[in-house]
């Protein structure tokens, strides 16, 4: 077989089991919030907002008084990140609440 074959066929079967790797919610979710969170640290400085939230004090005020004066790409991809963690967290609470059921039915 010749070796550049060889190789493009293994190169097939990685990007097929790496897209089927993506479909699973704890591969693509954290995939996707890293993404998202390198791209809102391209559009904001993450150190000045954490500077200015603590001499403000008040960190909710802040952070609604920034959230509504920032552009729309920021507020988007701040609610996207939003969506993905809550997503993130109501998979993991199933998964958790699985686990544990499982665990009960070996054990007893």
């Amino acid at each position: 077989m010749n070796l550049t074959v060889k190789k493009r066929i293994m190169f097939g079967v990685f990007v097929l089991y790496f897209v089927r790797k993506l479909k699973e919610p704890f591969v693509s979710e954290p995939l996707i919030f890293l993404t998202l969170t390198a791209l809102l640290s391209y559009f904001v400085s993450i150190p000045n907002i954490l500077t200015n939230m603590r001499a403000d004090g008040n960190f909710l005020r802040y952070f609604i008084m920034a959230f509504l004066n920032t552009n729309f790409v920021v507020q988007a991809i701040l609610i996207a990140v939003c969506v993905i963690t809550m997503f993130f967290a109501y998979n993991l609470y199933n998964f958790t609440g699985k686990l544990a059921s499982q665990l009960r039915y070996r054990v007893a």
